[in-house]
């Protein structure tokens, strides 16, 4: 699962080893740290596909996700992307061209 909040990217994906706990991971340092609400992320080896990362109980990542939800106050995700550092706004930006051209592309395909 992808999360983008006005503050946060993280991928959440299940542990191999133990499914009563999910991986929550990012590609920016304090992400994970930020949608979790807790200093827990590790800085992961050069040669991971996510920079960053922290294991938790699926009941944390769960109850991050109802705080996520609660938080939107907002009636356009892009307007409320911080303009500063407007890095994390162009990232959302070209996020969401890539969604729009794909919807486009797939009118009238189903």
């Amino acid at each position: 699962m992808w999360i983008f909040t006005s503050n946060a990217f993280v991928s959440i994906v299940e542990h191999r080893d133990d499914p009563a706990k999910l991986i929550v991971r990012g590609r920016f340092k304090g992400d994970v740290d930020s949608f979790l609400g807790a200093p827990i992320e590790i800085e992961t080896p050069d040669d991971a596909d996510y920079r960053f990362r922290a294991t938790a109980k699926r009941d944390d990542v769960e109850a991050a996700i109802q705080r996520a939800a609660k938080a939107i106050n907002y009636e356009n995700f892009k307007g409320s992307m911080p303009r500063h550092p407007d890095w994390r706004h162009r990232v959302a930006m070209r996020v969401w061209q890539v969604m729009a051209t794909a919807q486009q592309e797939m009118r009238g395909k189903r």
